[in-house]
C-alpha cells in the first residue's frame, strides 16, 4: 500500500521530523514484515505491516512498528 500523497505525521504527540533532512513532510507506505515461520509454511501475509514513512525531501525512510491494542 502506498500513498503518494503528502501529509504531516504526528508520532508519540510530535510532529515527525526527518532524521536526515529536518523535513516534515512524508508519504506513507506499509512494508510487510517476514518472519522466519511465516515465510516457511508460505503464510506471510499473516504477519503485521510496518508504517513506513518516507521523507518528501530526501526519500530516507522512518519505519515504525504496529501498535498492539
Amino acid at each position: 500500500m502506498s500513498n503518494r500523497e503528502l501529509h504531516q505525521v504526528e508520532v508519540v504527540g510530535r510532529i515527525l521530523q526527518c532524521v536526515v533532512c529536518g523535513h516534515d513532510w512524508f508519504y506513507l507506505h506499509k512494508a510487510q514484515l517476514a518472519t522466519v515461520v511465516a515465510t516457511f509454511f508460505e503464510v506471510g501475509w499473516l504477519n503485521p505491516a510496518a508504517d513506513c514513512y518516507i521523507c518528501g525531501r530526501c526519500d530516507y525512510i522512518h519505519w515504525f512498528y504496529p501498535q498492539q491494542g
